[in-house]
């Protein structure tokens, strides 16, 4: 973005305080719905495994 005019210099090294903890990543899914979900995905990866035949 910098290098093609979409930001300003000044906007991208002064905002280091703004931007202090915009590297944390802070789930805000539930942990029972974050199981659900992942069991589901993990059982649908299994499964997929079944489709491929490659015994031609």
């Amino acid at each position: 973005g910098l290098a093609v005019g979409v930001w300003k210099e000044d906007y991208v090294f002064d905002s280091k305080d703004r931007l202090k903890d915009a590297n944390i990543f802070r789930p805000l899914m539930v942990e029972e719905s974050r199981k659900k979900k992942t069991d589901s995905w993990s059982k649908a990866v299994n499964r997929s495994f079944d489709l491929a035949d490659l015994s031609l």
